[in-house]
C-alpha cells in the first residue's frame, strides 16, 4: 500500500497526485469503445469523498459500473454502486482492454476480497492508519475503493 491511497491524508502532508480527469476519461472511452458498450454516465462521485470515480456504462441491454481509482491506476468494474456499497464483478472483455493499457491494473474480485494484512497499512500515513481503524475493513477491496466520510 501506497501513501494516501485511502484519500485521507493530514493537512500537513502533501496530497497524493491525483488522475486527471482527462486522463480518466481516456479510459473509459477506451473502454467503451473496444468493449461495445455504451457510456451513460461520464463521472458519478459516489459520496463528497471517494477514492473512485463511477462511470456508468452498457453492453447488450445490461447496466455496469467502471471505478477508476483516483491515486492508483486500478480498475474495477461493479453491477452495484451507492454509498457505502459496491458489488464487484469480474468483466473478462474490460479486464482485457485495461491489461493492454501502460500501468493500469485490473483487479478481480478475488483479488479485491483479500482479506486485510496488518503490513499492509505500515506504509500508511498516521490519518490513514485511524480511518482504518474507525472503519474497519475487513477486505483489500474496501480499503481501496472506500467512500468514509
Amino acid at each position: 500500500m501506497k501513501r494516501g491511497i485511502t484519500g485521507f491524508w493530514a493537512s500537513i502532508d502533501k496530497p497524493p497526485m491525483e488522475h486527471t480527469e482527462a486522463e480518466m476519461n481516456t479510459v473509459v472511452h477506451t473502454i467503451a469503445h473496444l468493449t461495445n458498450s455504451r457510456l451513460l454516465k461520464e463521472y458519478e462521485a459516489p459520496t463528497t469523498v471517494s477514492t473512485y470515480r463511477v462511470y456508468t456504462l452498457e453492453r447488450n441491454g445490461q447496466m455496469y459500473y467502471v471505478c477508476l481509482h483516483q491515486f492508483e491506476y486500478v480498475c474495477i468494474v461493479a453491477s452495484y454502486v451507492a454509498p457505502h456499497q459496491v458489488q464487484w464483478i469480474d468483466d473478462p472483455l474490460v479486464q482485457q482492454v485495461i491489461d493492454s493499457l501502460p500501468r493500469w491494473e485490473y483487479w478481480t474480485v478475488e483479488q479485491l476480497e483479500r482479506p486485510m494484512k496488518d503490513d499492509w497499512l505500515q506504509p500508511l500515513s498516521k490519518v490513514e492508519r485511524e480511518q482504518v481503524k474507525y472503519w474497519k475493513p475487513t477486505m483489500i477491496g474496501e480499503l481501496l475503493f472506500n467512500d468514509w466520510d
